[in-house]
C-alpha cells in the first residue's frame, strides 16, 4: 500500500487551537501537508504552516505519528500524520484559497466540531497530557 507522510502544526494559545476549515473536506484541520523528498517533518510543518496561514512559527513538542485510516478521500493510500505544537513568532493570518476560514476553537469544546481524524486524535492526546478536561 502506498504511504503518504504528512506534517503539520497545532498552534495553541490560551487553551484554544487554530484550525482551518475546508468546505471540500467538510472539516477543520491543521495547517500542514505532504513531506517532500528534500524535507524532514519539522521543515514541512513550518513551511506548510507559513504557506497556508502566513504565520511564522517555532515548533515545540512532537505528537504522533497518527495513522489516518483508509477512506474514499485517501484514494487507497495510507496516511501518516506528524504533529508539532507550535507558537506564532510573526505574521498575520492570511489563508490560502483552499481554506474557507480559520477559527480559534476552545480545546475543551473540540467534540462540538467536525474535525479531521488526526486533529481529533491529537486533541485527545494533548488534553490527556495537560489535564484540561
Amino acid at each position: 500500500m502506498l504511504e503518504v507522510k504528512l506534517s503539520g502544526c497545532a498552534i495553541i494559545k490560551d487553551d484554544k487551537i487554530l484550525l482551518l476549515y475546508r468546505d471540500d473536506h467538510k472539516h477543520y484541520e491543521f495547517p500542514g501537508g505532504k513531506i517532500e523528498k528534500n524535507e524532514n517533518r519539522r521543515t514541512t510543518a513550518k513551511r506548510e504552516t507559513f504557506e497556508e496561514t502566513g504565520l511564522i512559527v517555532t515548533l515545540e513538542k512532537y505528537f504522533g505519528p497518527y495513522l489516518i485510516k483508509n477512506n474514499s478521500k485517501n484514494n487507497g493510500k495510507r496516511k501518516i500524520s506528524h504533529v508539532y505544537t507550535a507558537n506564532i513568532i510573526d505574521g498575520k493570518i492570511k489563508l490560502e484559497n483552499k481554506f474557507d476560514h480559520a477559527k480559534w476553537i476552545l480545546l475543551e469544546k473540540y467534540h462540538k466540531y467536525k474535525l479531521a481524524p488526526n486533529v481529533r486524535m491529537f486533541i485527545e492526546d494533548y488534553l490527556s497530557m495537560t489535564k484540561l478536561y
